[in-house]
């Protein structure tokens, strides 16, 4: 054991050097079992025990690279285990992937036919193009779901007398035009600016960024033809396409438009310190490309800002005009003709956005097949048995036109891989995998686990699963707390160990959010160790809610305040903005104290301190030096989110008892607590008191700010 102890002393000295596993992390990593789950504390270290497990079974157990596989869920946790196992170790025959991107290999490897994967734009389309083209045309159908669906649908009484979808739409927009008293231009100006809100343009794309969008319409309004991000299969990466924002053509003319988020300088004050880090590394990378001997004359490139004063927009025209370009502005009956043949979003979008596309997600990810269905049908009455009638429609169709294009969507990158993982086998593809290393456990949904079961019934392989049941809260993208907590029924022959000292939170800290979290007596219960210490962590600070007008200024004062104190501490500190809701970054929208632009906040008083604003969901697994909660209010849209899921969303989402209120929720107030090195601060309205804020201010070093 004292060669392992020296082993694991020495295991990230050249990689990191302040680095040193504690003595649970090595008993996570040499612990021989068939099955084992590593129930992980928030800031415990759980990726430096995956990356450690990796390399002590190469060194010590005899596995090659090529039999271990990494995954976890998302594509920024995968980038960053492979940089510490591919780049920082070596181990570059490791397979490091997510769910996703292992289904995907499997399904290659087996020699099914896949063209290409469809996202929630291509699901869009498919179900856009379903509505519009075949149901309209089908009276009974339509107006089944226009009943049943109601709520989410904007097509009127008038629907009935027309026959097909498109002069149903004309006369409907022309109508609305008329109604407006408007003059065309006025009319065009203000449709332009509406769609620029949630990044749409004249041409009916959907961007990036709200400059792209004017990009795109200063190219059509001057009658310049363009592609958005259409791909050049040169990439400027190895093996990868590249897809320049816009390829744009004029008679013989071709160019590709990349345009940077940043000044011409390089900088954005609107960026965190990490995020424009990370831009400016693309930035150059494309920079290298675009100014390649073979690429210099094919690129104009437009920044944000320019030093001159210039805008991206009256640049943009130069360099059009410098290449050749002539602008031919187009007319307002033209625009206008081009506003109403891309506006037919506004009958539908709600419904496939919020209740189509999460909805066959769900139904997917829950275990449901297709034939289901009927039983489901057989089994419900009233509206909700129409809706479902509804649903089965849409997924038929959904299904054939995956299968007739060869698409495949994200559920069936797993169902798939789960179905040909036989044909792999039996065929000896170059898939033997014999230890699976999962990250971010808590997150297993149904259709994960049977993949991971396949996986290891047909190569006899081991399993290491680390997570915290306590952060188990993207239930409503298929996530279940149980199979977490039942682990062992579920992958026989198992082991259960914990790591448990934390090197985020202080001690204080996390006995508060540990005592608020077990309050649910389904969570698993762990003691949380840490060496740092800080008197009253956290800090509830009780603001004037009564008067609604003044109630964002309100919010914003203190905020400035918290900043203002946090400045002397140190005024290059990392501030983490935290939001139940996206729209909470609008609960400081007070210009005489930050500045903010979508989803980028700046401090006008502080401007040193690196802020950035994210949804708790989001920041699960970041942590900054402080953090500040918006709002902790009761309220519909409050904290807890007293939204009820919709009866459809309840009938296919799985059904899991815990014996107390706002079960998910709670976690979620857990991983906002912890987001944080030193303190959090809490913002909370004085008339509308969160029962989340009125149990914790009771709690020992938490103090309380009227």
């Amino acid at each position: 054991m004292n060669d392992l102890n020296e082993y694991f002393d020495d295991m990230f000295k050249e990689v990191d050097p302040n680095i040193l596993l504690d003595e649970q992390q090595r008993e996570a990593i040499t612990i021989d079992s068939d099955n084992l789950l590593v129930v992980a504390g928030a800031g415990s270290g759980k990726s430096t025990t995956m990356v450690a497990k990796v390399k002590y079974l190469i060194d010590k157990c005899g596995y090659k690279e090529s039999e271990i596989v990494v995954v976890s869920f998302t594509k920024k946790v995968k980038e960053e285990l492979s940089e510490i196992i591919h780049d920082k170790f070596g181990l570059k025959n490791v397979a490091v992937t997510t769910f996703h991107s292992l289904g995907l290999e499997i399904i290659n490897k087996s020699g099914e036919d896949v063209a290409d994967v469809v996202d929630e734009k291509g699901q869009y389309k498919i179900f856009s193009n379903y509505i519009k083209n075949v149901l309209f045309k089908d009276k009974e159908k339509f107006s089944l779901l226009n009943d049943a669906f109601s709520k989410y649908l904007n097509f009127g009484d008038q629907w009935m007398s027309f026959d097909d979808f498109d002069t149903y739409h004309t006369k409907s927009f022309v109508d609305k035009f008329n109604k407006s008293e408007e003059s065309i231009k006025v009319y065009i100006e203000n449709q332009i600016l509406r769609r620029r809100q949630y990044k749409k343009t004249i041409n009916g794309e959907y961007t990036a960024s709200k400059e792209e969008v004017d990009i795109a319409n200063l190219l059509y309004i001057n009658g310049i033809d363009y592609n958005y991000e259409l791909k050049l299969n040169n990439g400027y990466k190895k093996g990868r396409g590249y897809h320049p924002d816009f390829y744009i053509h004029q008679l013989e003319k071709e160019n590709y438009i990349e345009h940077f988020g940043v000044d011409q300088d390089g900088s954005n004050s609107m960026y965190s310190e990490s995020e424009l880090k990370n831009y400016l590394s693309i930035l150059k990378i494309k920079d290298k490309y675009i100014n390649s001997y073979e690429n210099r004359n094919k690129f104009i490139v437009t920044y944000s800002r320019y030093d001159n004063g210039k805008t991206y927009l009256t640049d943009l025209i130069d360099q059009l005009k410098h290449n050749g370009y002539v602008p031919h502005k187009r007319s307002d009956e033209e625009i206008f003709a081009k506003l109403m043949d891309t506006g037919t979003d506004y009958y539908f979008s709600v419904f496939v956005d919020k209740i189509l596309v999460p909805v066959i997600s769900m139904y997917k990810q829950s275990g449901y097949s297709y034939r289901d269905y009927d039983s489901l049908i057989e089994s419900n009455d009233g509206n909700l048995k129409n809706q479902l009638i509804v649903l089965k429609m849409f997924h038929e169709y959904y299904e054939k036109e995956l299968s007739n294009k060869h698409l495949i969507d994200f559920e069936d990158m797993i169902l798939k891989a789960y179905t040909l993982m036989p044909i792999i086998k039996e065929k000896d593809l170059g898939v033997d995998y014999k230890y699976l290393i999962i990250d971010e456990y808590q997150d297993i949904s149904n259709q994960r686990l049977n993949l991971v079961k396949r996986l290891v019934d047909l190569f006899d392989a081991k399993v290491m699963a680390v997570g915290d049941d306590w952060q188990t809260i993207f239930g409503y993208a298929g996530s279940r707390i149980d199979l977490f907590k039942n682990f062992s029924k579920e992958l026989p022959n198992s082991d259960q160990v914990a790591i448990e000292h934390t090197y985020r939170n202080s001690q204080e800290l996390i006995d508060i959010a540990g005592e608020f979290v077990l309050k649910n007596p389904y969570q698993i219960k762990k003691h949380l160790i840490s060496d740092k210490h800080t008197i009253n962590p956290v800090e509830i600070i009780f603001y004037d809610d009564e008067e609604k007008e003044k109630v964002n200024g309100n919010r914003a004062k203190y905020v400035d305040a918290i900043l203002g104190n946090l400045s002397k501490i140190n005024p290059n500190c990392s501030v983490l903005l935290l939001g139940r809701y996206q729209k909470d970054i609008y609960k400081i929208d007070d210009k005489k104290y930050f500045n903010i632009m979508g989803s980028k906040i700046k401090s006008v008083n502080y401007e040193n301190i690196d802020l950035e604003f994210l949804t708790i969901h989001k920041a699960k697994g970041l942590g900054r030096d402080y953090a500040i909660l918006l709002d902790l209010n009761d309220d519909k849209y409050g904290f807890p989110s007293k939204i009820d899921d919709l009866p459809i969303i309840k009938l296919i989402r799985p059904k899991i008892e815990e014996s107390i209120d706002f079960p998910e929720e709670r976690r979620l107030f857990y991983v906002a607590l912890t987001r944080t090195k030193n303190k959090i601060y809490i913002l909370v309205p004085k008339c509308k008191e969160s029962e989340f804020s009125i149990e914790i201010k009771k709690f020992h070093n938490v103090r309380i700010l009227k």
